[in-house]
C-alpha cells in the first residue's frame, strides 16, 4: 500500500513538472522581445501594464539571451525608481553598466542615470552621462530607442535649467515623426522650455491647452498636469496688480482641476507645484484662508520635497499673510525659513551651471591631449627617419611640444578666466550692474567673517523705493527700469569709502557700511534718502517723484550673521513704512523708534 501511495505521488509531481515545463515554453521565443518593448513602452505610463510584463518575463528568464536578461536587468532597477527607491536605483544601474555588453543597454542606463543624478543634485554626473548617451546615439539602429533617449535627455536638461538644449532635443524628436506618446511628451517639453526662456506669449493659450489636451488623450496625465501649471503660472505673473478678480479666479478654477488622475505618492513634486500655486492665486484673491491652507501643505512636505522652489514660494505666502495680521515675529521666522531656501537655490543653480561647464573643459581637454598624443607620435616617427640630423629634430621636437604646453596650458587658462567670468556674472544684477542677492550674500558674508575677527562692526541697511508699483504702473515697465537704473548711478557714484550698494529684487536694495559707528552710518543714509527725494526724473518725460524708505541693523546687535542682519533690518523697515515712509529708522531690540541722526531730521535742502 505504501509503495503505491509512493508511486501515485511520483506520478503527480512528474506530471506537475511537465505541465510547468509546458507553462514556461508558452510563449514563443520571438514574443519575448515584444513583451520586453511593452514593458519599456508602459513604464512611465501603467504602472500595472509594467509590473505585469515584468513578472512575466521574470517567471521565463531561463529562456531569455542574454542581451535580453540585461534589457530586463535595466527595467527591474527602473521600477526601483519607479518606487522613488532612487539612492539603490543608482547603485544598481552604475553596477549593472560596468557588467552589460550591450550598447543598446549601456545608453538607457546612462539616460535613466542623467535623470536620476539630477533628482540627487549630483549635476557634474548628470551632464557626464548626458556627454556619454549623446556619444553612443548615432551607433544606435532602433529608432524607438533613439526616441526615448531624446526625451530622456530633454528631460535631463530641464531638470539642470539647460532649457535651450532641451529644446533642441525636443525638436530633433518631433522632425522625426514619433509615435503619439512620444510626440506628446516632446512637445510638453519644448513648451516648458519655452515658458522657462519667457519665449512665449499669453495669447498662445489655444496651442498649449490643445498641447495639454494631446496629452491627456495618450493617458500622459502627469506631463499635461505638469504642463498645465507652468503654463498657469506663467499666466499669473504676466498679471499686474490691476487684474481682475476674473482672471484670477479663471486661473484658480484651472490650476484647482489639475492632478485629478496622477499618483500623489510619486508625483509629489507636481502636487506640491499645484498647491503653491493656489496658495499665490489665493492670495491674489484674498482668500486668506485658503491661501493659507495651502501654503502650510506645502511646507508640510519639506522633508520630501527638500528645498524647493515650491517650498520658498509657500513662504513667501506665508510671509505675506502674517505682516498684513500684523504678527511681525512669525513673518520674520518665515523671512527666515525663505531667504534660507532662496540661497540654497542660488547655490543649486550655480553648482548646475559650473558642473556644465566643468564637463565641457573637461571634454575640451581630452580632445586636446588626443591631439597632442598624436602629433607627439607623428614627431617619433620623424626623429627615427632622421636620426642623422638628431640634434637639429631634438631642437625641433622640444619646441612643437611646447607650443603644445602652451596651448594646453592657454586652454587652461580660458577655461578658469571663462569660469570666473561665468561666476561673476551669476553675482551681478542685469539692469543696475550692482551686486545682485546672492553677490551680496557670497562678498558681505566674507566681509562679516574679516570684520568679525577684527572686532569691527558693519551695519546693513534695506532701502526700498516708496510706492515703486505706482511708477510701473502708470507709466510703464521700461521707465521703471530707467528709473531703477537712474537712482542706483546716482547713488553708486556718490558713494563713500567702506560703503557697498546691491540690489535686493525688485526695488529693495541693501547697503552695507563698515569701519565706523552707527552715527556716521546713519548720517550717510541720510543723505541718501534726501538724494533719492531730490533727484530730477524729468529726462524720464514723466511726472515721477520718488521717496526711499531705510530700515538699518548693525552687528552691535544682530553680531556678524548676514541673516540677522536683513531680518533685523527688514523690521526696522517696516517700522519706517509703517510710520509714514520716506525716513531712516534703526532696529531697536525693544520696538522703539529713534532718530534717523542725533540732531533729528535736517529739512530737505
Amino acid at each position: 500500500m505504501n509503495r503505491e501511495l509512493l508511486f501515485k505521488q511520483l506520478g503527480t509531481l512528474i506530471l506537475l513538472s511537465v505541465s510547468l515545463f509546458l507553462n514556461a515554453q508558452n510563449i514563443p521565443y520571438q514574443d519575448f522581445d515584444q513583451l520586453l518593448i511593452k514593458a519599456d513602452q508602459h513604464k512611465a505610463a501603467s504602472k500595472q501594464i509594467f509590473d505585469e510584463a515584468l513578472q512575466q518575463l521574470q517567471n521565463n528568464r531561463t529562456q531569455l539571451s542574454n542581451e535580453q536578461k540585461e534589457f530586463l536587468d535595466y527595467l527591474m532597477i527602473f521600477n526601483q525608481a519607479y518606487d522613488g527607491r532612487y539612492d539603490q536605483a543608482v547603485e544598481d544601474f552604475e553596477n549593472l553598466f560596468n557588467r552589460v555588453d550591450s550598447t543598446f543597454v549601456k545608453v538607457r542606463i546612462q539616460s535613466s542615470l542623467s535623470n536620476l543624478y539630477a533628482f540627487n543634485h549630483n549635476y557634474r554626473a548628470v551632464f557626464t552621462a548626458l556627454q556619454y548617451v549623446t556619444t553612443e546615439l548615432p551607433k544606435l539602429d532602433d529608432k524607438e530607442l533613439k526616441h526615448t533617449i531624446y526625451l530622456a535627455t530633454a528631460n535631463s536638461y530641464l531638470l539642470t535649467d539647460r532649457f535651450l538644449l532641451a529644446r533642441e532635443f525636443s525638436e530633433i524628436l518631433l522632425k522625426d515623426n514619433p509615435n503619439p506618446f512620444k510626440r506628446c511628451r516632446a512637445m510638453a517639453y519644448r513648451q516648458l522650455a519655452d515658458i522657462k526662456l519667457n519665449n512665449i506669449d499669453t495669447s498662445e493659450d489655444k496651442a498649449v491647452q490643445d498641447i495639454i489636451r494631446f496629452c491627456q488623450s495618450q493617458n500622459q496625465m502627469a506631463v499635461s498636469d505638469l504642463l498645465a501649471l507652468n503654463w498657469y503660472e506663467y499666466q499669473f505673473k504676466q498679471l499686474n496688480e490691476a487684474a481682475s478678480s476674473e482672471s484670477i479666479n479663471q486661473l484658480i478654477a484651472a490650476a484647482e482641476n489639475t492632478c485629478l488622475d496622477i499618483d500623489t505618492k510619486q508625483f509629489k513634486s507636481i502636487i506640491a507645484g499645484k498647491e503653491a500655486l493656489l496658495a499665490q492665486l489665493y492670495l491674489a484673491a484674498d482668500d486668506i484662508r485658503s491661501a493659507q491652507d495651502y501654503a502650510q501643505s506645502v511646507v508640510q512636505d519639506n522633508n520630501q520635497l527638500g528645498n524647493s522652489e515650491h517650498i520658498q514660494k509657500a513662504y513667501q505666502v506665508l510671509e505675506t499673510i502674517a505682516r498684513r495680521e500684523n504678527n511681525f515675529s512669525l513673518a520674520y521666522e518665515y523671512l527666515s525659513q525663505r531667504s534660507d531656501i532662496e540661497r540654497d537655490l542660488m547655490t543649486d543653480s550655480l553648482d548646475k551651471q559650473v558642473a556644465y561647464a566643468s564637463v565641457q573643459h573637461d571634454l575640451m581637454a581630452k580632445e586636446i591631449q588626443l591631439q597632442q598624443l598624436s602629433q607627439t607620435n607623428e614627431l617619433l616617427k620623424t626623429q627615427q627617419a632622421l636620426a642623422a640630423k638628431e640634434s637639429l629634430n631634438q631642437k625641433l621636437i622640444m619646441a612643437w611640444l611646447a607650443l603644445m604646453v602652451g596651448l594646453l596650458l592657454f586652454w587652461v587658462v580660458r577655461a578658469i578666466i571663462k569660469r570666473r567670468k561665468l561666476e561673476s556674472l551669476v553675482e551681478m544684477d542685469h539692469l543696475t550692474k550692482i551686486y545682485n542677492r546672492k553677490g551680496l550674500e557670497e562678498h558681505v558674508g566674507q566681509l562679516l567673517i574679516r570684520k568679525s575677527g577684527q572686532g569691527v562692526p558693519v551695519h546693513l541697511a534695506i532701502m526700498d523705493l516708496d510706492h515703486f508699483k505706482k511708477v510701473n504702473d502708470e507709466c510703464g515697465h521700461l521707465t521703471g527700469d530707467w528709473v531703477l537704473k537712474f537712482v542706483v548711478y546716482h547713488l553708486k557714484t556718490n558713494l563713500p569709502g567702506g560703503m557697498m550698494l546691491g540690489r535686493l529684487g525688485g526695488e529693495e536694495f541693501a547697503v552695507i557700511g563698515h569701519g565706523f559707528g552707527i552715527k556716521t552710518m546713519l548720517e550717510h543714509l541720510e543723505l541718501m534718502r534726501k538724494r533719492v527725494k531730490n533727484l530730477d526724473y524729468g529726462e524720464s518725460e514723466q511726472p515721477i517723484s520718488l521717496s526711499a524708505s531705510f530700515g538699518v541693523a548693525s552687528s552691535e546687535t544682530a553680531g556678524y550673521s548676514m541673516q540677522m542682519l536683513l531680518t533685523q533690518a527688514d523690521l526696522a523697515l517696516y517700522q519706517a513704512k509703517r510710520a509714514g515712509r520716506d525716513q531712516v529708522v534703526v532696529y531697536q531690540p525693544d520696538g522703539t523708534k529713534i532718530p534717523t541722526v542725533p540732531d533729528g531730521p535736517d529739512s530737505e535742502q
